[in-house]
């Protein structure tokens, strides 16, 4: 959903559910920063971890997403940051 949010459309397109699907199982999708390029780095290494194709590769809990979310910008509230990004995305 936050990459949704972030780049208006869904991670993993495809024509079909089939294709979704595939394109879920091979982590085909185009890389975020190609879709939202002045979103920050730190932001996009976190989305792209989210999404990773390995269970173990990503955040266990949403809480535990929103912790290192929290801990990558520190001066920062995190439903603020992300509220900032999505109005950022929709402009």
């Amino acid at each position: 959903m936050l990459c949704e949010l972030l780049t208006t459309r869904h991670p993993f397109a495809g024509g079909s559910r089939f294709q979704t699907v595939q394109a879920i199982v091979s982590d085909d999708r185009p890389p975020l920063r190609s879709l939202r390029p002045a979103l920050p780095a730190t932001l996009i290494r976190q989305v792209e971890r989210m999404l990773a194709p390995g269970p173990a590769d990503r955040p266990q809990t949403a809480a535990s997403a929103l912790t290192e979310l929290r801990a990558a910008f520190p001066e920062r509230d995190g439903a603020g940051l992300l509220a900032e990004a999505v109005c950022a995305a929709s402009s």
